[in-house]
């Protein structure tokens, strides 16, 4: 980061971009998620809340991150973008969630 901080907020923002859920390609995976995000144990939210924002926006501050080129400064525009989407999904699957868990 402090050496080439316009090819690590790149480098970031591929692996925030193609992140995938290891197991992935378990049979019945998206059944499997599912119930992992029922059970609390992993979803959109905790990926928000626990990686995303502590590390990439509050541990590497990557808003406030200078001298970056103009395709860094890209990277970095749909990086922040992507978070604060990845967050307003989270909320709604949240939400949806806890409506369909509540009693009738």
């Amino acid at each position: 980061m402090e050496l080439d901080p316009s090819g690590f907020v790149q480098a970031v923002e591929d692996v925030v971009q193609n992140f995938a859920m290891p197991g992935l390609g378990i049979p019945n995976f998206a059944a499997h998620s599912k119930l992992i995000a029922a059970a609390g144990i992993y979803d959109a939210q905790l990926h928000h809340d626990q990686i995303l924002v502590p590390v990439i926006l509050n541990f590497w501050k990557i808003e406030s991150l200078t001298g970056l080129s103009a395709m860094a400064e890209a990277a970095r525009d749909r990086l922040l973008t992507r978070i604060s989407r990845i967050g307003k999904l989270a909320r709604t699957l949240a939400e949806r969630r806890e409506r369909s868990l509540a009693p009738a």
